[in-house]
Formats: C-alpha cells, sequence, structure tokens
C-alpha cells in the first residue's frame, strides 16, 4: 500500500512537470528564426543576377533561390536542392544540387556577408513579415 501511495504521489508530479516543460518549449516551436539573405551576383550577364538564401539556425535547414545563369529572368528563379548546410565561425556554407548533374557550392561570410562560391557577389540581410 505504501508503494501505490508513493508511485501515485510521484506520477503526478512528472505529469506536472511535463506540461510545464510543454508549456514552455511551445513558443520556440512557433517563433520562426529564419535569416532571408538577398544576393546581387557579380558579373549578372554570365552568372545570373541574384540568389535568394533563406537560413534557419535551429534546425540548420536552408533554401536557395536563383535565376539561370544563362537567361537571367527578374521575376521568380528556380529553388535548388540544398544538399548540404555547414558552418564556420567566418562561414555559413550551401552545397546545392544542379539539375542532378553537378553540385555549387556557396559561401556567405558572416561578417562582411560577401557570398563566394561559385559566384560572387554581395548578400544584405532582409527583415521580412510572415503571416504563417
Amino acid at each position: 500500500m505504501c508503494i501505490y501511495r508513493t508511485f501515485t504521489i510521484n506520477y503526478g508530479k512528472i505529469i506536472i512537470m511535463k506540461k510545464l516543460l510543454i508549456l514552455f518549449l511551445f513558443p520556440l516551436y512557433i517563433h520562426s528564426n529564419d535569416i532571408f539573405f538577398e544576393c546581387e551576383i557579380e558579373k549578372p550577364e554570365s552568372m545570373g543576377s541574384y540568389a535568394n538564401i533563406t537560413y534557419n539556425p535551429q534546425t540548420n535547414v536552408a533554401s536557395f533561390e536563383s535565376d539561370f545563369m544563362e537567361d537571367p529572368t527578374p521575376a521568380r528563379g528556380t529553388i535548388f536542392r540544398v544538399i548540404d548546410v555547414a558552418k564556420t565561425g567566418d562561414e555559413l556554407i550551401i552545397t546545392i544540387d544542379v539539375m542532378g548533374i553537378v553540385t555549387s557550392t556557396f559561401r556567405v561570410n558572416r561578417q562582411t556577408l560577401e557570398l563566394s562560391g561559385n559566384r560572387n557577389g554581395q548578400c544584405k540581410i532582409v527583415e521580412k513579415e510572415l503571416a504563417f
């Protein structure tokens, strides 16, 4: 009888602690910490004119959108599949799959926001008001 009572008292405390933990961690899932980079590419006539990068440091997930190198389009570009994301003390390194044929690696300097790798350019961080 004594063991049963001790178990029920402690079990109730564990349930309350779990609920409090979920309550405190819930806002972390709602708030998006995405960082939006808009990069202007040097030599747009041969390398495309822009690259848009979205990066979430909590999940280490990125997306990469750019216009075609041979046919720059000002409206919408292509969203390339990101196959690797890495961070060093100085750079954010993103490797994309270009139509299943070749991979391209891009580096964004974390201090100067300079884009280097397969294309060179200058990035800026853009604030966005997101609906969801």
